[in-house]
């Protein structure tokens, strides 16, 4: 029988074998040593090279044979292992892997005992086979296993049991059973099925289990071995290493004289060795370096590869993502399919392979994309299978891959900040801002911490209303917020509420945060974005002031520069000088040294030196003008460290003013001091003039007033007296015309002309006519004013004067006897002009009096003959 013809008989009997208990695998594809098709010149002697098929190979080794069992044995062994092509045809069918060995032995003389049979120690020889790997349906094709009973009578030939029993082991080794199913024969059975139970046998000192088969009749003729005498060996489990023995059971052979038979040649030939061709299905699965949660991540490769030897029948790709771990899964375009949920877990399946070919030429890969959850690290698993015989896998890790990467967390907080009170302000009035935090991120953002970029220099007691535990900085301007976790979708809100400064100034606030995990949108929360910014224009009460007001003057206060460096008396340093800061203060009321509010400025050549808190080597310079509600008498004081100085009216607008005119001097560089003057003031508006410096130390400076008809208490000069104007300079002359002389009952007219001499134009111009004599409210006449006889005053209505306009108006009153004089004096105010020249105006001056004498009427007392009483 031809290789073919017998392989294809071994498959068919193995798949007959298959029942529980046996494992034999389907093999694809059989690799095979087929011994009987080698070449003729094939090297003889035993095999010691190394067998590789289909990339497993296997070695020959550990020949060994036993010494003879009684001293009166002879034994030699011709051929173990050795492949003979031609030169066993006589006992053999065909080239094979011959296991040949003789038997030669005689008993002593007189002995009479004929084919003894002894199983424990027959002459054997054995050889081991390792192989590279485990591998599956291991078989061995052996031909020529019998029984010679060459020994009978009448005689001829030795007697011989042939025996070829199996010991294999696994990769662990452990034992693996050759079972009764696991033998096989060809049609002309010379052999049964024979097994050894541990310790039953001893073969080189194993004596674990063995198995094989045991020759039971002749297989052919002595001579001449039977083509169809095949025993096929075949194990249903994985096999690493197999020793294989051959053995003669029959230990004596002599004639039945006594007489030694002659020398008997066994000879048994190895066909094939094969077992299944194996597949090798192997995957590896790289990731992105980085995961980010709510991010879908960059591409995952799944890579599938037979790494063979055998071609992998329907092998199975699939990635699994564990549940939870992944809101959601993309895979490349193709026959892939994503399957589960964020709670189940995720199933890509991708096209399964047929007969996929070893090696580069079959492998395949895919991509794939994960969107990861909240979870501290994502796994990813790749796994791949098929129904080809992979033996024991040597390498089955390989089998399934997989990639864990840890998750960053993100969160996205968003910070705003709102302008509760509205976009402008009086000073001193509350502002109430309210930031607010909110994690729209999937992660819990922690250690959230918000702040608030205010201005400098507000200080902190200006903060009426503050979250607990947040603290002002009044160096910086930065407000922090409490620190706080935040769940996803969840926020937290803080309002706090300052006192605007007493200045004029545009609040500004710009919120933002900090999280102890990673944010991707920077701008929600950096104070870049519009909803996190809010600004507040801080203004002064219109005191409704008149006069030219500063540049960029509120509506009250004083005007207020700010120098870089200190003045040090020198009254021409403001003039000389350029204001780094400038702004309406709305009163000057500096107690502390970080109540300045920022001199820190401008950013690169700030107008003070240190801090905010203490600013130092700075000069000031305040103008505008005073509103005294009354005539009298005003005491003013300066409180200052370092030097200061004041001046008032007409000093006060000088462009280097004269220290000699100065209203109060409190100059020098010195600790606090306070230094006060009493002046004399007239209703109405007076321009004002301030000088301050601080070379070091603590810097303060207070100006206060008291006095006046309402005995005002000594307190700041309020807000409400100020204005950042200077007061128009109205120079207005009034002067008297009237009669020199005039008889009793004669009328008599008072003339006066005010006219304003200034530059600037001047409201509110009341004339006055004192009428000395005080004459009866029934004798004057006034067609626009008012006259008072208890003080003798006529009151014209105010009037508006533009520079070098006048206004003239008469009073008239009837002559009486006594006094035998009349006298009257015009004078004229305004209450909301500067009048630099008061004599002029106030009655004092020449022309603004006029005196008339009195005449009686005749000698009889009548009126004159030129005269018409109440008439003329």
């Amino acid at each position: 029988m031809n290789l073919t013809l017998r392989l294809l008989s071994l498959l068919l009997a193995l798949a007959a074998l298959l029942r529980p208990g046996n494992v034999w695998a389907q093999c694809v594809t059989t690799s095979t040593v087929p011994y009987t098709t080698a070449p003729a010149t094939d090297p003889t002697g035993k095999k010691t090279a190394t067998e590789t098929v289909a990339g497993i190979s296997f070695t020959y080794g550990g020949y060994a044979v036993n010494s003879a069992p009684n001293n009166n044995a002879t034994t030699s062994t011709l051929d173990v292992f050795e492949h003979s092509a031609t030169a066993y045809t006589a006992q053999i069918s065909g080239p094979a892997l011959v296991w040949r060995q003789q038997r030669t032995s005689a008993l002593p003389t007189g002995t009479t005992t004929n084919l003894e049979f002894d199983a424990n120690t027959p002459y054997y020889t054995y050889v081991t086979l390792t192989f590279a790997r485990e591998v599956s349906n291991l078989s061995f094709v052996v031909q020529d296993i019998d029984k010679g009973l060459q020994g009978v009578t009448p005689d001829g030939g030795s007697t011989y049991t042939d025996e070829f029993i199996v010991q294999a082991k696994n990769a662990a080794g452990t034992l693996v059973t050759l079972p009764t199913g696991g033998v096989t024969w060809g049609s002309n059975k010379t052999s049964e099925y024979i097994s050894y139970a541990t310790g039953a046998i001893n073969i080189g000192g194993n004596t674990d289990a063995w198995q094989g088969a045991r020759g039971t009749s002749l297989n052919g003729t002595s001579s001449a071995a039977n083509a169809n005498g095949t025993t096929t060996f075949t194990f249903p489990n994985p096999v690493k290493t197999v020793t294989m023995s051959f053995r003669n059971l029959n230990t004596r052979t002599n004639r039945a004289d006594g007489t030694a038979n002659p020398a008997r040649i066994q000879t048994i030939g190895i066909q094939s060795i094969s077992w299944c061709g194996q597949a090798d299905v192997t995957t590896t699965l790289a990731g992105p370096a980085s995961l980010t949660a709510g991010v879908q991540s960059g591409n995952y490769t799944a890579t599938y590869t037979n790494n063979g030897p055998g071609v992998a029948a329907s092998t199975t790709r699939t990635v699994t993502i564990p549940a939870n771990t992944a809101s959601a899964v993309t895979s490349s375009a193709g026959a892939n399919t994503v399957t589960g949920s964020q709670t189940a877990g995720w199933t890509i399946t991708f096209p399964a392979g047929t007969n996929v070919a070893a090696g580069t030429a079959g492998q395949v890969s895919y991509t794939f994309t994960v969107t990861p959850t909240t979870a501290a690290s994502l796994t990813a698993i790749s796994n791949t299978s098929t129904t080809s015989d992979e033996g024991t896998n040597p390498t089955p890790a390989t089998n399934t891959a997989s990639v864990t990467t840890n998750v960053t967390p993100q969160a996205d907080v968003v910070t705003t900040l709102a302008n509760v009170t509205g976009a402008s302000v009086q000073a001193g009035s509350p502002i109430t801002y309210t930031a607010t935090v909110q994690n729209n991120g999937p992660s819990l953002a922690s250690n959230v911490a918000p702040q608030v970029q205010l201005p400098a220099g507000l200080t902190a007691a200006a903060f009426t209303t503050l979250p607990t535990n947040a603290s002002y900085d009044n160096n910086s301007g930065i407000l922090t917020l409490p620190t706080s976790n935040l769940t996803s979708g969840t926020s937290a809100t803080y309002s706090f509420t300052f006192t605007a400064p007493n200045y004029t100034t545009t609040v500004s606030g710009v919120a933002s945060s900090t999280a102890g995990v990673l944010d991707p949108t920077a701008a929600n929360n950096n104070g870049s974005s519009a909803n996190a910014q809010v600004s507040t224009t801080v203004t002064l009460a219109n005191n409704g002031c008149a006069g030219t007001a500063y540049p960029g003057a509120g509506g009250s206060g004083l005007y207020a520069e700010y120098y870089k460096g200190y003045f040090a008396d020198a009254m021409d340093y403001f003039s000389t000088r350029t204001a780094g800061i400038t702004r309406t203060d709305g009163t000057v009321n500096f107690a502390t040294s970080n109540s300045w509010g920022n001199l820190l400025l401008p950013a690169g050549n700030p107008v003070a030196s240190n801090t905010v808190d203490d600013p130092n080597t700075y000069s000031a310079r305040y103008r505008g003008a005073i509103s005294v509600p009354a005539t009298g008498s005003y005491t003013f004081y300066l409180t200052s460290d370092d030097a200061s100085y004041m001046w008032i009216d007409g000093a006060a607008l000088a462009a280097t003013p004269d220290v000699n005119l100065a209203l109060i001097k409190n100059g020098n560089a010195h600790s606090a001091i306070t230094v006060q003057t009493t002046v004399t003031l007239t209703a109405g508006q007076h321009n004002i003039l301030i000088f301050y410096g601080e070379n070091g130390g603590d810097n303060v400076l207070k100006f206060e007033y008291s006095g006046g008809p309402g005995n005002i208490t000594r307190q700041i000069v309020p807000n409400s007296v100020l204005c950042p104007t200077q007061a128009a300079t109205a120079d207005l002359a009034t002067i008297i015309s009237g009669p020199q002389t005039a008889v009793v009952g004669q009328t008599v007219y008072y003339q006066s002309t005010t006219t304003n001499l200034g530059t600037d134009a001047t409201t509110n111009v009341v004339p006055t006519i004192t009428l000395a004599s005080k004459p009866a409210a029934n004798t004057v006449n006034v067609t626009n004013g008012t006259y008072d006889a208890g003080t003798g005053i006529v009151t014209f209505n105010a009037v508006n004067l533009a520079a070098n306009a006048s206004v003239a108006n008469t009073v008239s009153f009837v002559a009486q006897a006594a006094p035998t004089t009349a006298t009257g004096k015009a004078a004229s105010s305004s209450l909301n002009s500067y009048d630099p020249v008061a004599t002029n105006n106030d009655g004092s001056a020449t022309t603004a009096n006029v005196t008339t004498t009195v005449a009686p009427t005749g000698a009889a007392g009548t009126a004159a003959n030129c005269a018409t009483a109440g008439k003329d």
